[in-house]
């Protein structure tokens, strides 16, 4: 174990550095900056608020903090908001694939370069019919069958 004195010698040699997270007293704190536009891409593809706080690389009460600042609302609604716009568009891509589209590809003037047809499809039009207009693919089995006992094939 070091004395007294080789131990303020040593602080002497080498002073003890401030690290960037040290803070004294009236020092401020560097504010964190959200993007928004990052944010609003992520609630755009459904993302949660846990993704959307790992991708951001910021904390949730600091989320939580600046949406209430910027937005006037919670994060959690902030984030539902964005995942319903992204539901909608889902739905609206799915009936478009189940209902068939014509693809028209311009050109940079707007000219038409090709017409592809998308022909409905089937697959999400069964899928969307069970999801949305409870149908199924179940058939009813009839358990009142009348078989012939033995004594009837035996007669005959």
């Amino acid at each position: 174990m070091e004395s007294n004195s080789t131990m303020a010698e040593t602080k002497k040699r080498y002073p003890q550095r401030r690290s960037s997270t040290t803070l004294k007293k009236g020092d401020k704190i560097a504010e964190v900056e959200v993007d928004w536009n990052e944010a609003d891409k992520l609630r755009r593809i459904g993302c949660t608020c846990e993704e959307m706080v790992a991708v951001l690389g910021v904390s949730w009460s600091t989320m939580e903090r600046k949406c209430k600042a910027v937005h006037g609302i919670p994060f959690d609604e902030y984030v539902k908001k964005g995942n319903q716009n992204f539901k909608v568009s889902l739905r609206r891509l799915q009936a478009r694939g189940a209902q068939g589209y014509t693809e028209i590809i311009r050109d940079e003037q707007g000219n038409i370069l090709e017409r592809k047809y998308n022909p409905p499809n089937i697959t999400m039009q069964i899928w969307l019919g069970k999801q949305f207009l409870n149908q199924k693919e179940k058939s009813e089995i009839d358990q009142n069958i009348n078989l012939p006992t033995l004594p009837d094939i035996i007669i005959k």
